[in-house]
């Protein structure tokens, strides 16, 4: 299930047979994953969790090299366009790291893992773990 944004539910549809939800407040979201097969499962759920606070980081050094290098983002200036460009590549930093962090978040589904603690438990699952999660998947449908 991919989910874009939180609030209201504005729209659901289907991207790659998963059901996709188009929320009120796009400032957010995440996707719960069902593996199929065990074929790299780890990896690949690993690298879903790490989408998120990825794009954060690519955004972050795209504005760096566009300012012109780690040098201009440090640069004080009147210039409002790049004011605005230095606070966004910093919050998107802030952003990465903070959701880099291994924390679990509580949902009234139980604690759920944030990316960084879901990256680890990605990388630390055995391929057992795996195959229970897919038998479990197959029985629920």
């Amino acid at each position: 299930r991919i989910v874009i944004g939180f609030g209201k539910v504005l729209f659901k549809t289907h991207l790659l047979d998963a059901p996709m939800e188009i929320r009120s407040i796009p400032l957010e979201g995440f996707v719960q994953i069902s593996p199929k097969t065990l074929h790299l499962a780890r990896i690949k759920h690993a690298l879903i969790y790490f989408a998120g606070p990825g794009i954060e980081l690519l955004v972050f050094f795209t504005i760096m090299l566009l300012l012109g290098g780690m040098q201009q983002l440090f640069t004080i200036t009147n210039d409002y366009i790049r004011i605005a460009l230095q606070s966004f590549a910093f919050a998107a930093l802030a952003g990465a790291v903070i959701n880099l962090i291994p924390l679990g978040i509580i949902t009234k589904d139980g604690s759920t893992p944030n990316d960084g603690m879901g990256i680890l438990l990605c990388l630390l699952s055995t391929e057992m773990d795996y195959e229970l999660w897919i038998r479990e998947t197959e029985s629920k449908n």
